[in-house]
């Protein structure tokens, strides 16, 4: 298998419709079970699922995808980002982690230099990759 991985083809491609389940349950479980204490599962799930539809609706808002490259419905993982340089969540499925895609999707935010970032949800994998680049965690820039 890691021989399949090292050669995965993936494009990066624009959000679109048809992602936003996968994204949803991604970043709500990621979150949820990302080392960072939240209240309750119920309270939660509703109060952040509420948040992260005003945060993808919201104009300055922007999610790019990578997936296969002969099928887009098959997802690798995604970037979520408001401009200029807030960077709500990134996601890369576990099987896929550590080949570069996480990379490039940040690339694709456009944020330069990467310690300029700042991410606003909280978890023992993107503190360990905030803490890499010298980005910055602040909850308080969840929306502009």
């Amino acid at each position: 298998m890691s021989d399949v991985k090292e050669q995965v083809e993936y494009v990066i491609r624009n959000g679109c419709s048809t992602d936003v389940s996968f994204i949803f349950s991604t970043w709500l479980k990621s979150y949820l079970f990302g080392g960072h204490p939240h209240p309750a599962e119920r309270i939660y799930y509703s109060h952040h699922h509420a948040l992260l539809e005003a945060i993808l609706q919201h104009p300055s808002t922007y999610l790019k995808v990578a997936c296969d490259k002969k099928d887009h419905d098959l997802i690798f993982g995604y970037v979520v980002w408001t401009i200029p340089d807030v960077v709500q969540f990134v996601y890369v499925k576990p099987s896929w982690r550590r080949l570069g895609i996480g990379n490039a999707l940040l690339a694709e935010t456009g944020i330069t230099p990467r310690s300029a970032i700042t991410f606003t949800h909280w978890t023992k994998a993107g503190h360990a990759w905030g803490n890499s680049m010298g980005a910055s965690w602040n909850p308080y820039r969840i929306l502009p």
